[in-house]
């Protein structure tokens, strides 16, 4: 299984909320049991049924809703001379009665568009994975692990790109963060995402590839009235075992080597789709790379989230503590990131993408079972 989809679980109402209107029930009869007979209160158990529908079936608000009438008929025994809010004790229990109704009523409507709703949900569900990829643990001889969270609130795709492709020239990755968020940053990183992995196949150099990705953006820049960008960084294991990249605009990962946490230092062509406005071109940079060294690429989600302070958060420094001793499968330097990052940041309001990278000798290292690429649902409000 290639993603992780406990996050995208959709949560159910809570339990509690079934078995409100019980405690309404009981304690609407006995405050009219124990209320004087110039105040009647019979009508309150009408709530019960009310509050079934926002949380029961149709089936259950019945329950509540005979209940209901059962206890109000029996007060009405009890105390026929109540008024309650100016009616006659036969009238209020048609009133207990037709809310009941109302309830049932109520809880079917509400069923049957919660149905159509998980429906139309599980569609739109099925539409982002399509757009993600479908990243396996192991691509070639390169370990992979990823980690994604959309800022849009119950969104699973935005405007973060990545993934890991092996190809004639050797294993390629790509990691990037397109202008905006919403519905015009998911097409325009679907869009990217396509024209890389036509681009990896096709050409045998990086700089080809990210003049593919400019060419792309230039092209639908060009049907647009406001101009759309997109930073990348591509990555390259070459078939001699060394690694190359390629920056446009985008954050320069971190290499894990040996304990020690250095950020590499390379100069940023402009970012996608900003070619034509800055005579930079993109080039290629060979890193100093041994094979069991880590490399670690994120998105700005992750660098520009701030804690109550309003201070930046430390990645390398905390990259530096999440690998102390040896280096943890990068599933869980992914995961340990992001959990890091949640206790840091009160609010977090971009997307974030992560991306770890490991190469290996044939049979020196063995990959952690369990999946590649972890899915955060957004979320409107953090902590």
């Amino acid at each position: 299984m290639p993603y992780d989809y406990d996050a995208l679980s959709r949560q159910a109402p809570p339990e509690w909320l079934r078995w409100i209107p019980l405690p309404v029930l009981v304690i609407a009869a006995v405050l009219e049991y124990l209320s004087p007979e110039s105040v009647g209160l019979t009508f309150l158990v009408a709530a019960a049924p009310l509050l079934a529908a926002v949380a029961c079936g149709p089936v259950m608000t019945a329950v509540y809703g005979v209940a209901a009438v059962a206890i109000a008929a029996w007060l009405f025994e009890h105390d026929p001379d109540v008024a309650g809010i100016g009616l006659t004790g036969h009238n209020e229990l048609l009133v207990v009665l037709g809310v009941a109704v109302v309830g049932v009523l109520a809880a079917t409507a509400r069923t049957r568009y919660d149905r159509r709703l998980n429906r139309v949900g599980s569609i739109a569900e099925a539409v982002q994975l399509a757009v993600l990829p479908r990243l396996s643990g192991r691509v070639g001889d390169v370990e992979c692990a990823a980690l994604y969270r959309s800022a849009q609130r119950d969104a699973i795709v935005g405007g973060d790109l990545f993934d890991v492709r092996e190809t004639p020239h050797g294993v390629r990755a790509i990691i990037g963060d397109v202008k905006g968020h919403g519905l015009d940053a998911v097409s325009n990183m679907a869009a990217l995402l396509g024209a890389f992995h036509e681009a990896v196949l096709d050409v045998p150099t990086l700089v080809q590839v990210a003049e593919r990705l400019e060419r792309r953006l230039t092209i639908d820049n060009a049907d647009r009235d406001t101009e759309q960008f997109a930073t990348a960084l591509l990555l390259g294991f070459l078939p001699d075992g060394g690694v190359e990249l390629v920056v446009c605009g985008h954050i320069p990962p971190y290499v894990l080597s040996g304990g020690v946490v250095r950020r590499v230092q390379t100069e940023a062509a402009p970012p996608l789709g900003l070619g034509a406005l800055v005579p930079t071109k993109p080039r290629a940079v060979r890193l100093d790379w041994h094979p069991g060294d880590v490399l670690f690429a994120c998105t700005d989600g992750v660098l520009e989230a701030r804690d109550g302070d309003g201070r930046f958060y430390p990645l390398d420094r905390r990259l530096a503590e999440l690998t102390t001793g040896a280096a943890p499968p990068l599933a869980r330097l992914t995961r340990g990131v992001w959990e890091d990052l949640r206790r840091f940041a009160p609010r977090i309001n971009d997307d974030v993408a992560l991306l770890a990278l490991r190469r290996f000798r044939a049979g020196a290292h063995r990959i952690e079972p369990g999946t590649a690429v972890h899915l955060v649902r957004g979320e409107s409000e953090q902590r």
